[in-house]
């Protein structure tokens, strides 16, 4: 079974008018979603594809512009921002230019970021003492907060509890440490960025060794007072993100010596 597709990072062309930045879901070559990333769940076995702010509509290559409907076959076409035909989709397959069959379109930082969010999510619906999950996209003031979730579970002295946590997968490919931004990054990059959550667990998502690092925030954020300024900075390239970042890497077993409550979970 072909996995589904999620085309994320263009301007898409509606019955309603065009989204300056929207979500295109497809499954079998047929499109079952369109609609703003805040009302769309990506799957977490999606193949990303980044439309890198092009126009995206319907139609043959040769013409194209119509609106993109939920339940019609998936033939699309992406126009770069100048009107030129980037590449063509027809059923779901990518036809146009030939190359990009063999050569994957880049995938942004927020797009992994939606993975991590769904496979935490996955994660948490698999554990027993869980209650309820609720995403906070459509819940006002908790993005603002840089909160992604509120996980209520029962807990092992008695009751019911709730947690709320923020979700950032790596920012560089080490394994067994995380990257934290510093402040000026973190502006450009603010859903990474520590001092501006204020959930209560940071859960930062290592994909390329399938790793959870689970850090409770207000004790991540003591240490680094204390800490960061004797870890030397360094920078790190982010897809989507124009400049290189900087911040400082930290390994977790170092973080382990000080923070008790930090769980490393393997999501494989």
């Amino acid at each position: 079974m072909s996995r589904p597709i999620a085309i994320v990072n263009g301007s898409i062309i509606t019955a309603e008018g065009e989204l300056p930045s929207g979500v295109i879901l497809i499954e079998r070559g047929v499109i079952t979603v369109v609609g703003p990333p805040e009302d769309v769940a990506t799957p977490a076995d999606a193949q990303l594809i980044d439309a890198e702010r092009g126009v995206l509509s319907a139609g043959a290559p040769e013409v194209g512009g119509y609106p993109l409907i939920a339940g019609r076959a998936a033939n699309l076409v992406c126009h770069t921002r100048f009107g030129e035909m980037a590449w063509a989709m027809q059923g779901g397959v990518v036809v146009l230019p030939s190359e990009a069959r063999s050569r994957p379109a880049p995938v942004t930082w927020e797009a992994h970021r939606a993975r991590a969010v769904a496979q935490v999510l996955a994660f948490l619906q698999e554990r027993p003492e869980t209650r309820h999950i609720q995403l906070t996209d459509a819940l006002p003031g908790y993005q603002g907060r840089g909160i992604d979730i509120l996980w209520r579970f029962h807990a092992e002295e008695g009751g019911v509890q709730s947690l709320s946590i923020r979700v950032v997968p790596s920012l560089d490919d080490e394994p067994a440490r995380i990257f934290v931004l510093d402040g000026p990054s973190a502006r450009k990059l603010p859903a990474a960025g520590l001092s501006q959550t204020k959930a209560h667990w940071w859960f930062y998502h290592h994909g390329p060794d399938a790793a959870l690092y689970c850090i409770p925030v207000a004790a991540l954020k003591r240490w680094m007072d204390r800490h960061a300024k004797g870890i030397p900075p360094t920078r790190v390239r982010v897809a989507g993100v124009a400049q290189p970042l900087s911040g400082r890497a930290i390994p977790v077993a170092r973080l382990q010596e000080d923070i008790e409550r930090i769980r490393v979970v393997n999501l494989s």
